[in-house]
């Protein structure tokens, strides 16, 4: 009887011992299926579309002196210079405007325009060796097409980069001089002209960068007195305006 029990204790002790090693051997199994989910990378939007309006300041270069006067008989007038300094003619503020479009190649393509402001008394030189005081009035507008180039300083994350490139287009000049005498003069003259470039993208809020930029805008061309230049160096800072979403 002893040993019948002793039996049958032992056949139910080997039974559980089998359930819970197939239960166990079946959620180590199971355990093999389970792989652990991929993080997913960080996808990376560049901005691509800007709008943009910065100003700063421009410096004149070359041959300024636009403003002439008259002398002697007025049927044979002669025409010299009006101003020999032409140091407070040459500073202006400058403003710009525009819109910037990057390829995903970062190849881009620029619409910009410019306004370039003088507005100052000068010494007038006259035929008689006495001077006057003058003003003139000086206004530069530029419009031009952009060729753009931007490199990212990282590759990983949304910052901002460096750029260049070069511009074509055209400029106008409207300036006023006005004389004692209630006499004045008017220049009205368009040129075409190129500007190479280089920048700074940096962005600073949301849809916000800021940018720094700085060309040499070569523009001059022949009037009846020589030779006018409205070439300027322009160093201008403000903001691009991010168009697309990330």
């Amino acid at each position: 009887m002893q040993n019948r029990l002793a039996l049958t204790f032992l056949a139910l002790l080997l039974s559980h011992l089998m359930i819970a090693q197939e239960i166990k051997t079946k959620v180590q199994e199971s355990g093999f299926d389970v792989k652990p989910e991929l993080v997913k990378e960080e996808q990376f939007d560049p901005a691509n579309f800007f709008a943009f309006v910065g100003g700063g300041v421009g410096i004149r270069t070359g041959e300024v002196l636009t403003g002439f006067l008259a002398s002697g008989d007025a049927q044979h007038p002669e025409l010299h210079k009006s101003n020999d300094d032409d140091k407070s003619l040459r500073t202006g503020f400058s403003l710009d405007l525009g819109l910037r479009y990057f390829f995903d190649t970062n190849f881009g393509i620029g619409l910009r325009s410019n306004a370039f402001f003088n507005k100052v008394d000068f010494v007038e030189l006259n035929s008689l060796e006495t001077t006057e005081t003058s003003s003139a009035n000086t206004r530069i507008g530029s419009g031009n097409l952009e060729g753009i180039y931007r490199l990212y300083f990282s590759k990983s994350k949304k910052e901002g980069f460096g750029y260049g490139g070069i511009g074509l287009g055209f400029s106008l000049i409207n300036q006023e001089q006005n004389y004692r005498g209630g006499r004045k003069t008017d220049v009205n003259q368009a040129f075409f002209m190129a500007r190479p470039f280089v920048g700074v993208n940096i962005p600073i809020w949301d849809r916000i960068h800021f940018y720094g930029e700085t060309g040499y805008q070569f523009s001059q061309g022949e009037i009846s007195d020589g030779t006018l230049s409205l070439s300027q160096l322009g160093i201008t800072v403000g903001v691009h305006i991010r168009l697309n979403d990330f």
